[in-house]
């Protein structure tokens, strides 16, 4: 586990501190959508949902109630963990009714407007409130980011062998997937994408030579710790237009990592990477987001006014599509201290990378 039942309980603890503070008597988190807005689950309970329909219920003093829906994975069975799946899986809504009968204020999180809605009444959003203490890396969940890190670069490094003429995006990204999931990984998505990158789904396109060939992969151990990666490849040799991309992206990357210091913005984090890359091209994908329990709730853009604070953990990863056409990115994953910024996938392992499949 990389959420130790103590970690559990002290979540719970200063959950239930914010909720007393805003007169509350319980809170209701769920995820969004099918990649992100997960986090604040996974930080309060330990559980990285790799079905992403999972749910949580918390009163104030009481164990939190963890609900999976039919055909999603049980959590681990854990005796000192707090954490209990009830025997039925009803909705957030049904919940909360039940609770409402009984008088109680309810406090909602990563549901956007569907549950407050349907109770405005008695339902406070509170996702600002969770997403600030859900962005607070502790000292477990950042050793297993480091660890899983190892996994991630290990995965790369493996992939990028099997990067000759001929292979397509799918086994590509499959190559990826094994070697994931040999280091734990129960939570996946994989970008293999052959010269036109903007993270879409790997499809039957072929390494020719000569071709740039972006690899992400973004992965989760069986509890918590999310990590992403990414390297761009030239099969074959790149030739100069490939060359100045690939140099540009590396170049984004390295100065994203620099300016994410505490104090500056998220915003001017995107504004330094994209200075490297404004004479190759346009970007394909967003400039990065939050982790750690899970994909964070901060987006790393130009007009983010977001503070950085010592603790956070983000995901860099610039992008750009070139005149010709051909489109790449690069990635990692950096804790953020006091004084110093860790980038968990650097920059000497993925020129180790490119080397290894140039040779």
């Amino acid at each position: 586990m990389t959420s130790t039942p103590g970690d559990l309980r002290d979540r719970e603890r200063r959950l239930d501190a914010v909720l007393a503070s805003l007169s509350l008597d319980a809170a209701v988190i769920t995820g969004v959508g099918t990649v992100g807005g997960h986090a604040e689950l996974s930080w309060l309970t330990g559980h990285v949902p790799d079905h992403r329909g999972a749910w949580a219920l918390r009163v104030v003093g009481e164990a939190t109630t963890l609900v999976i829906p039919d055909g999603g994975p049980e959590p681990t069975d854990d005796e000192s963990s707090s954490i209990r799946s009830p025997e039925d899986g009803r909705c957030p809504q049904a919940q909360i009714a039940a609770a409402l009968l009984d008088g109680a204020r309810i406090g909602v999180a990563g549901t956007g407007s569907t549950i407050a809605s349907s109770f405005p009444a008695v339902v406070l959003d509170i996702g600002a409130h969770l997403a600030g203490l859900a962005r607070e890396v502790s000292p477990t969940t950042a050793t297993a980011l480091r660890e899983h890190a190892e996994v991630v670069r290990r995965a790369l490094a493996a992939t990028a062998t099997v990067l000759v003429p001929g292979v397509n995006e799918l086994d590509i990204a499959a190559a990826t997937a094994s070697e994931l999931a040999r280091g734990g990984s129960v939570l996946q998505i994989i970008h293999a994408s052959v010269d036109r990158f903007h993270a879409q789904r790997p499809s039957a396109r072929r390494v020719a030579p000569g071709s740039i060939v972006t690899i992400f992969a973004e992965s989760a151990p069986a509890v918590g710790g999310w990590v992403e990666g990414g390297i761009v490849v030239p099969v074959d040799g790149a030739d100069t237009a490939a060359q100045r991309m690939i140099e540009a992206l590396d170049a984004a990357l390295r100065a994203g990592i620099a300016a994410a210091r505490p104090g500056r913005t998220l915003g001017e984090v995107a504004t330094t990477m994209a200075q490297h890359l404004r004479d190759v091209g346009e970007p394909t994908i967003g400039w990065g987001h939050s982790t750690g329990s899970d994909q964070g709730p901060l987006v790393v853009r130009h007009d983010s006014v977001e503070t950085i604070r010592a603790g956070d953990a983000l995901c860099l990863h610039p992008s750009v599509r070139a005149a010709d056409g051909r489109s790449a990115g690069v990635a990692t994953t950096v804790l953020i201290g006091t004084d110093t910024t860790e980038d968990l996938i650097p920059a000497a392992v993925r020129d180790a990378i490119r080397a290894t499949a140039r040779a």
